[in-house]
């Protein structure tokens, strides 16, 4: 727009300067200056119109670089505005918040504040009517007053507890001496009823000795001859099982006066305790030969079996050979624990003819479990 003002302003003075050119013209023609100047005129007028558009048009473009500069002052103003302001408003958005936190905490301890109050005035009132309450049964408006009546209430109240609660502990003494006396009424009875069974149980005892005295007195001779007899089970296992039977062969049964058997042996000079005297292996063999005389003699249990735990300790292997015949001649159900699997072995291998009689069960006392460890497969029935 600048250039076209220029142009114009340029033909402006080119005109100007053709007229002042005819104006100083000798030859100037006034006719042909009056056609040249209406034409002229014409020109001129056309000019001043298109001059005054274009003044226009230079203010409207004055304006609109005014406004141009007003713009691009405005976005360097918003640009420093948005670069330096928003930190500034968003400092203030948080001081304002803080303090809007602030005066909540303080609504809050405020509403708290009222809240306590509220039921501090709750009981004031309940106990306001508590205290008309009271005005209006004891008949009295004073408060001093009220209070001297409650104390003397008071002391008259504690003065019953106490009596009712020393009624209740003699109550309850005479309750627990009751009891005593009803426990020891009890034991008394008891008491005599076991003191009845005592005297019941020592006269049964003191004919049961009576009646052993008797049978020792009748019998005991008896006794001690048979079992020294040549026909003694007793003597007849022992002289079988013995270890060494070239020594300490003989033995002697004597009945002591608290009835009592003592097994003796004989030596050449006198009787010896067989305590004193036999080995543990023989005293063993002494042991088993009682145990087996007299379980296999007995007729008062209605168990006919035999039970006997490691019957081959401190026993040589003679003497192992021995009791198994021995045992394996008994009649009755035998029962052995051992922990020797050689002699279980002597055991069943002596024992094949009636295998299928013998069962042998391998305990396992850490699983709590036994199984029969007895092969029958090659077992043949005769």
């Amino acid at each position: 727009m600048n250039k076209k003002i220029k142009i114009n302003e340029q033909l402006i003075l080119e005109i100007g300067s053709e007229i002042n050119f005819i104006e100083d013209n000798i030859l100037f023609d006034q006719n042909l200056f009056n056609s040249e100047l209406q034409t002229t005129q014409i020109k001129k007028n056309s000019l001043e119109v298109r001059l005054k558009l274009l003044d226009k048009n230079i203010q409207t473009s004055q304006q609109i670089d005014k406004i141009r500069k007003e713009l691009s002052k405005f976005e360097n103003n918003l640009f420093e505005f948005s670069s330096t302001t928003v930190e500034v408003i968003d400092s203030q958005i948080k001081e304002k918040n803080e303090e809007i936190n602030r005066i909540q905490e303080i609504i809050i301890k405020v509403s708290e504040d009222i809240e306590k109050n509220r039921i501090e005035l709750n009981d004031i009132e309940s106990n306001y009517s508590i205290l008309r309450k009271l005005f209006s049964k004891y008949n009295i408006n004073n408060v001093r007053l009220l209070n001297e009546y409650l104390r003397k209430e008071s002391a008259e109240l504690r003065i019953r507890e106490e009596k009712i609660e020393n009624t209740i502990s003699q109550a309850t003494k005479i309750n627990d001496l009751t009891r005593i006396k009803e426990h020891i009424a009890s034991y008394e009875i008891k008491v005599e009823l076991y003191k009845d069974n005592k005297k019941y149980f020592l006269d049964k005892m003191q004919i049961m000795n009576n009646k052993v005295e008797d049978i020792n007195f009748h019998f005991g001779d008896q006794a001690s001859d048979f079992l020294n007899s040549s026909h003694s089970p007793i003597r007849k296992y022992y002289q079988y099982l013995n270890p060494n039977p070239a020594e300490f062969a003989e033995l002697y049964f004597e009945i002591k006066d608290n009835n009592e058997l003592e097994i003796k042996v004989k030596n050449e000079s006198n009787n010896v305790v067989a305590n004193y005297i036999l080995s543990s292996g023989q005293l063993n063999v002494l042991a088993v030969s009682v145990f087996i005389a007299t379980n296999t003699s007995q007729t008062f249990s209605f168990f006919d079996f035999i039970a006997i735990d490691d019957p081959i300790q401190n026993m040589d292997d003679v003497n192992r050979f021995s009791i198994t015949d021995v045992l394996s001649q008994l009649k009755q159900q035998l029962i052995i624990s051992t922990h020797d699997s050689d002699y279980l072995n002597l055991f069943i291998k002596k024992n094949e003819s009636r295998l299928n009689d013998i069962a042998v069960f391998h305990l396992d006392t850490e699983n709590n479990s036994y199984k029969n460890i007895v092969d029958y497969s090659n077992f043949v029935e005769g």
